[in-house]
């Protein structure tokens, strides 16, 4: 089925660090995660009610005012977006997720339980750091822990390969994606600092990048591919579609990156669907070596090496793929990523640093580079690794939240945007049917003792034979109040 995807569906999946500081400056063996949200639990009908927490598994919330999920996965805390249908409400939604995380947290800081536990001055950083890189190792890819930031997009089914005569188009679909996917690290990552055994401590473009291991590859933990072969949605088969699952990005704390990094996949993903062989693009020998040259590559000099035997620079890249994406019709919106994403690629050719108010590496590494001018450090003082870190504390306090309030980051958000869309789901997409319903379980259960805790986990897939939740587009409340009248 050759399905049209000038519409789609995304999303963003942040996992969130958390640790606890005490006043002499050191850092508490274990991670305050199950701590905070269990506070938020016993709030959730108080302080948090307009949320709409339904707590469907222990510490897994669906968020009624929204149609996100919050929950612990592992030792991290997670916000799942609700489904958004343009790369700009993907940015507005994933800093919903920090703000509402920011929100419990400062909650967390003022309870009774936290002042009895915790030393006066004890401080709680959620951030999303992306990895524990503050410590020495002779292998840092696989002894150093990392987490980041999930990114889903509805595309066509064939690109998967789930279906015999559908391999030869997921192999044609991963050589043709792999090329952009490698180089896009320039555009999206957060910048860091990581340790190299041969040469010590340094800056990189993404901590996450350097542990994937494979282009493609089942399962999205052991030997971490690029590019996740994972079982589309039964609801989803007599639609041809299916979810590209990927799991190298990093989180990032400016919402241009967030926004570029969503916008840009987007376009690529429809010059693939509606253009299939016509398109030439660079295809790279190795494109899990080339992530992780462009990646210890913060001068943007490095070349990886094509079928053909050219070489090509992360930037020459994304030039070939910004000329594949030209030929496309497109809305208003697409064009104004595709503009930006051109500009964007026009500018780091000419100078990084003008990128220095928009793309969370380059801000990082220069807003670094003058904290250690400043204070007379280097790379490899501890100082460096603890900047890394408090960047991108979600907090107001944290160096990210301080650059962009004194308006050294260039403003995304207007005026009031986040405070509204805490309280509502995007447009038009099924979010706004969960967030409905859950808001109508909540004035069938406002008179409980407890409100918002289910019996069970929530199952979608059940109620989307009455709810018609399958489809990711639908949004037509009237099918919850007909659900509720039964």
């Amino acid at each position: 089925m050759n399905v049209r995807m000038r519409q789609r569906i995304m999303g963003i999946e942040t996992e969130y660090g958390a640790a606890l500081r005490y006043p002499n400056g050191k850092f508490s063996p274990g991670s305050p995660t199950v701590d905070i949200l269990q506070h938020f639990k016993r709030q959730r009908g108080r302080e948090f009610v307009e949320l709409l927490p339904f707590n469907s598994l222990d510490l897994c919330f669906w968020l009624g005012a929204t149609g996100a999920k919050l929950y612990v996965d592992g030792d991290h805390m997670e916000h799942a977006s609700p489904e958004c249908r343009t790369a700009r409400d993907v940015a507005v939604y994933d800093r919903v997720g920090d703000s509402i995380l920011a929100r419990i947290v400062a909650s967390y800081e003022r309870a009774e339980h936290f002042r009895k536990r915790f030393k006066k001055g004890s401080r709680t950083h959620v951030t999303k750091n992306n990895s524990d890189f503050m410590r020495e190792t002779a292998c840092p890819e696989r002894d150093v822990h990392t987490f980041g930031s999930h990114e889903n997009y509805l595309t066509e089914a064939r690109f998967f390969g789930l279906e015999t005569r559908n391999v030869s188009d997921a192999v044609l679909f991963r050589h043709r994606i792999a090329p952009f996917l490698a180089s896009r690290v320039v555009l999206h990552g957060a910048g860091g600092m990581t340790y190299r055994p041969r040469i010590g401590w340094t800056y990189v473009l993404s901590q996450r990048a350097l542990t994937i291991e494979r282009v493609a590859g089942t399962g999205t933990t052991a030997y971490r591919p690029m590019i996740p072969v994972i079982s589309r949605d039964p609801g989803q088969s007599a639609s041809g579609t299916g979810r590209l699952h990927l799991i190298f990005g990093d989180s990032n704390m400016s919402p241009w990156s967030v926004y570029l990094r969503f916008g840009a996949t987007h376009l690529v993903l429809r010059a693939l669907e509606e253009r299939g062989d016509h398109g030439v693009v660079p295809d790279l020998v190795d494109p899990i070596h080339a992530l992780k040259c462009f990646t210890l590559d913060p001068q943007l000099c490095e070349r990886a090496e094509t079928t053909e035997g050219a070489r090509y620079t992360a930037l020459e890249i994304q030039s070939e793929y910004l000329n594949l994406v030209s030929h496309l019709t497109m809305s208003s919106e697409e064009r104004a990523v595709f503009e930006y994403w051109q500009s964007v690629v026009s500018r780091m050719r000419h100078d990084p640093e003008e990128l220095s108010g928009e793309l969370d590496w380059v801000i990082k590494l220069y807003a670094l580079k003058a904290s250690m001018k400043k204070r007379r450090y280097s790379f490899s003082d501890e100082r460096a690794r603890m900047f890394d870190l408090l960047y991108s504390d979600i907090r107001e306090e944290g160096i990210y939240s301080r650059l962009e309030k004194g308006g050294v980051v260039k403003k995304f958000f207007k005026e009031g945007e986040i405070e509204r869309a805490i309280k509502m789901p995007p447009e038009k997409t099924r979010a706004r049917l969960r967030a409905q319903f859950l808001r109508n379980l909540y004035e069938e259960c406002k008179g409980d003792p407890d409100p918002f805790q289910l019996a069970g986990p929530m199952d979608w897939h059940i109620l989307g034979y009455d709810l018609c939740i399958r489809d990711p587009f639908t949004s037509d409340i009237s099918r919850v109040r007909r659900y509720f009248k039964k």
